[in-house]
C-alpha cells in the first residue's frame, strides 16, 4: 500500500522495527518481477525510498465495501448517537491514533470552529491507544473536552450509522499511502473535508475541499463552510457518489489478473476481459 514506516517514522517507535521495515522492504522490491500499489503518489514513494524501477510498479485502485451506504434506518442511527452522547451535529474523523494522523491539528481547528459560533460536537471514532489522554489533556487545554467524543472502536454497523448521520467529515492526515475512510464517507452521503497532502486529493478527487493540514486556520475554514453551508453539502454529496465511479472491485481484479499474467509471461485469458 505505501511506505509509511520510511515516510513517517514516528509511526513505528521502535528503532530495530524500522530497520527490519527497510531491510525487507529494499529486499522485496529488488526481488519482486511486478509491483501493484494503490496509488500514484504510493508509487512515487516506492520509487522514492526504495529507488525502485518506476516501470515494474502498477497502480491499481481499491474500492469501498458495498457495506457502507447512507444508513436507512434511522433507529440505528438514534441508538448509535445515544449510547456514543452526540446530542447536536458533529464533525467526524475516522482513524487510529498515529502523529501522522494529525489528530491535534484537527482539535486545534476545531477549537477555532467553534469560537466562529459553530454549534458542533467532534466525534473521534476508533482505537486511540495510548494518544487518548494525549489528546483529552490537549482537548482541556483548548477548552473544548465538553465537547469532544471518543467512541474508542465501533463495529462496521455503527461506524456505517456515524459516517450517515455526520455533518460533515474530516481528514485531517499529513500522510495517507491511499485514503479509504475518505470513500468510505462519500459513499454514506457525508460531505468530506480533507487535507491536501499526499494521496488525498488524488483519491477525493473533486469531492473534497481541501485545506493545508499544518494551517488549522485554513482547516477550521473550510469546515466552517461546510458545516453550515447547506448547498455546499449537496454540491459535495452530490460529488462524492460521482467519485466513486472511479473506484470499483470488478476493475480492481481485472487489473491485478493482468499484472499476474504479465509477471508469468502468459496472455491473458479471454474470459478475463469479460
Amino acid at each position: 500500500h505505501d511506505v509509511i514506516y520510511m515516510a513517517c517514522p514516528g509511526d513505528l517507535p521502535s528503532r530495530a522495527g524500522r530497520q527490519y521495515y527497510r531491510i525487507m522492504m529494499n529486499a522485496c522490491s529488488r526481488m519482486a518481477t511486478r509491483i501493484i500499489t494503490d496509488s500514484e503518489h504510493s508509487r512515487n514513494e516506492i520509487v522514492r525510498y526504495l529507488h525502485t524501477d518506476p516501470e515494474k510498479i502498477e497502480v491499481i485502485y481499491p474500492a469501498v465495501d458495498s457495506f457502507f451506504h447512507s444508513e436507512a434506518d434511522s433507529t440505528r442511527i438514534a441508538s448509535a448517537r445515544s449510547r456514543f452522547g452526540i446530542d447536536r451535529d458533529y464533525v467526524l474523523c475516522v482513524g487510529i491514533y498515529k502523529p501522522r494522523k494529525n489528530h491535534t491539528g484537527l482539535l486545534t481547528a476545531f477549537s477555532k470552529m467553534l469560537d466562529s459560533g459553530c454549534q458542533a460536537q467532534l466525534v473521534v471514532a476508533g482505537p486511540m491507544g495510548e494518544g487518548e489522554p494525549v489528546l483529552r489533556r490537549f482537548a482541556r487545554e483548548l477548552g473544548i473536552a465538553e465537547r469532544l467524543i471518543f467512541t474508542g472502536f465501533v463495529n462496521d454497523a455503527d461506524l456505517r450509522a456515524l459516517y450517515s448521520s455526520a455533518r460533515v467529515y474530516a481528514c485531517p492526515s499529513v500522510y495517507e499511502g491511499f485514503g479509504f475512510t475518505v470513500l468510505e464517507a462519500m459513499a454514506c452521503g457525508t460531505p468530506v473535508v480533507c487535507s491536501s497532502a499526499t494521496s488525498l486529493p488524488e483519491v477525493a478527487g473533486k469531492a473534497a475541499l481541501y485545506f493545508n493540514p499544518h494551517n488549522p486556520e485554513e482547516m477550521a475554514s473550510q469546515l466552517v463552510r461546510v458545516f453550515s453551508g447547506d448547498a455546499l453539502r449537496a454540491s459535495l454529496i452530490a460529488e462524492g457518489h460521482r467519485n466513486l465511479l472511479r473506484f470499483n472491485w470488478k476493475e480492481t481484479a481485472r487489473q491485478t489478473l493482468a499484472v499476474y499474467h504479465q509477471a508469468l509471461h502468459r496472455p491473458m485469458p479471454r474470459a478475463a476481459y469479460a
